[in-house]
């Protein structure tokens, strides 16, 4: 745990995150399986872009495990979101 309230994000974490809302299990069931808050679970899956058709890969740039919606995406939200990754710096 990164805090007293929060949860760190682990690649085995998210992709056992990933793998539970892919078979369809409600968030109160996939935070009691993780040992975290529903909020934190629902919050994962937004930030992450987990989505229960998605392809789960590493991030080429910072190697987070992420849900890809195709094949052809290789960077998570967060550093896509990213000026040093947009600028090429």
């Amino acid at each position: 745990m990164a805090g007293a309230n929060q949860l760190f994000w682990t690649p085995p974490m998210l992709a056992k995150l990933t793998q539970l809302h892919q078979a369809g299990l409600p968030g109160s069931q996939v935070a009691l399986t993780l040992g975290a808050t529903r909020g934190a679970v629902a919050s994962a899956i937004v930030r992450y872009g987990i989505k229960k058709d998605s392809i789960s890969r590493p991030c080429l740039n910072c190697r987070m495990v992420f849900c890809a919606e195709s094949k052809f995406i290789r960077l998570c939200n967060v550093c896509k979101s990213s000026s040093d990754i947009m600028c090429g710096a």
